[in-house]
């Protein structure tokens, strides 16, 4: 009477997440930091781990991601590989939960804790995607979204696909002014890229080759800079250029407007439709598949959403879990398909084929009592056990009926239930022997 109701909390999941010997910590600053930023940043997280009684060793790596986390190369990233003790009496989901609790007091830069996962890589375990033809509208929908994500219980690493994006200086050409100095739009770029990138005044030939020679004004503030030095500046100085009219020069802040925007770093596109993605992991024993459920249903109700813009929930642990599950399915519909056949070959007999088939569903009552028992998910090595048993049911099933068929030729006047109780009782020593091998034989694998 207890397990009937337990039936119900079966979940589902991809890859159930068991004990490993490896915890990540991912570092991230935002674009632009320095290699000595990021490493003053990694010092402040090692710090939390020299007292830990179940690391045995770490390693730490400024100028990369982990290969078995998000990844990534520059200046702004860094890792920490952690080695746990085989002695430990913690496992590993639960040493990442504690570390996620004691390093929420780091605010200033982007860090994030996992573990390497039993499965094939499939991304972020929660995803919901923005479609749409305005970058900026998507953009600020998202973080609207990851805002929601960080406030939802067992959600973490909440990450945006624009956090990678950087700042920029916008200079708009005020043209009514412009024109009125005798000055156009092309006139103006000229003369800031030759001042900024410089411009090719000449050449000197070689044996060889021929080399170009460039002239750029300095527009740093050290007459002395040295040539890969002359860009470092200010945008006040940028202002200052001097732009040659009719009445006399003029600086480049008289007809230009300068402001700051955001600027994209990878615009990524999908179903010819500009995209911003948020993406979050779970906490251990939170199903990600009704979190997944639960957060766009938030994200639909809470925020404004317009029409022109398009919500997905595509992509991540969910859909590579619906995909699996669909492939084994079909693979279980091809092979019953294929025992039919050999059955009726077997038996020449279209009954006694059904006789057989007919145990398969009741496999299922086994298979869900069992997960709801030990408060297991159904997952994708559960579905292969699902469909390796189906095999040896079938065969099970096999000998029973021809043992059957058999005593009924040599006992024509014997009464059916009396057949169907000699044949069980005569394979029920090899039925259960074959069962024990095939566990005992599955053992090592677990």
């Amino acid at each position: 009477m207890t397990i009937l109701p337990s039936l119900q909390l079966v979940k589902v999941v991809f890859f159930e997440q068991s004990d490993v010997d490896f915890v990540i910590i991912e570092i991230e600053y935002p674009e632009g930091t320095v290699k000595e930023v990021t490493d003053l940043g990694l010092r402040r997280a090692e710090e939390f781990l020299y007292d830990k009684p179940y690391i045995e060793a770490f390693t730490s790596t400024v100028g990369s991601g982990s290969q078995f986390g998000a990844g990534g190369s520059g200046e702004k990233f860094a890792n920490i590989f952690i080695n746990l003790r085989l002695d430990r009496n913690t496992t590993s989901s639960e040493i990442v939960e504690a570390l996620r609790d004691e390093y929420a007091v780091i605010r200033d830069f982007k860090l994030t804790v996992n573990q390497p996962s039993d499965g094939p890589p499939t991304g972020a375990a929660l995803i919901v995607k923005f479609l749409g033809d305005d970058l900026t509208e998507i953009t600020d929908i998202a973080n609207q979204s990851a805002q929601l994500f960080k406030e939802t219980d067992g959600v973490v690493n909440v990450n945006t696909s624009t956090n990678n994006n950087n700042t920029e200086y916008v200079l708009t050409l005020n043209r009514a002014k412009a024109a009125a100095l005798g000055l156009d739009a092309f006139t103006v770029s000229q003369v800031l890229r030759s001042a900024v990138f410089g411009a090719d005044a000449t050449s000197i030939t070689t044996l060889d080759s021929d080399i170009d020679i460039s002239v750029k004004l300095n527009i740093s503030n050290n007459k002395d800079a040295l040539a890969e030095e002359t860009n470092i500046t200010s945008i006040d100085a940028l202002e200052r250029i001097e732009l040659t009219t009719a009445g006399g020069s003029v600086p480049l802040s008289s007809v230009v407007d300068v402001t700051l925007r955001e600027s994209s770093a990878v615009i990524n596109h999908e179903s010819q439709k500009r995209v911003v993605s948020v993406t979050a992991d779970v906490r251990e024993g939170v199903n990600a598949r009704e979190t997944q459920t639960l957060l766009a249903e938030r994200v639909k109700n809470k925020l404004d959403i317009p029409s022109d813009v398009e919500i997905s929930t595509g992509g991540g642990e969910t859909e590579e879990s619906n995909e699996a599950f669909l492939e084994m399915f079909i693979a279980l519909i091809v092979g019953v398909v294929l025992m039919i056949g050999v059955l009726v070959l077997q038996f020449n007999s279209f009954l006694h084929t059904r006789y057989v088939l007919s145990i398969l569903p009741y496999s299922l009552i086994g298979i869900m009592f069992g997960l709801a028992a030990t408060q297991s998910p159904l997952s994708f090595p559960s579905m292969m056990g699902f469909i390796a048993l189906s095999g040896i049911v079938v065969n099970n099933s096999i000998l029973l009926i021809d043992v059957m068929n058999h005593l009924r030729r040599e006992r024509p006047s014997a009464e059916l239930k009396e057949l169907v109780l000699d044949a069980a009782a005569s394979r029920l020593r090899p039925i259960i022997l074959t069962t024990i091998t095939t566990v005992i034989g599955m053992i090592p694998s677990l």
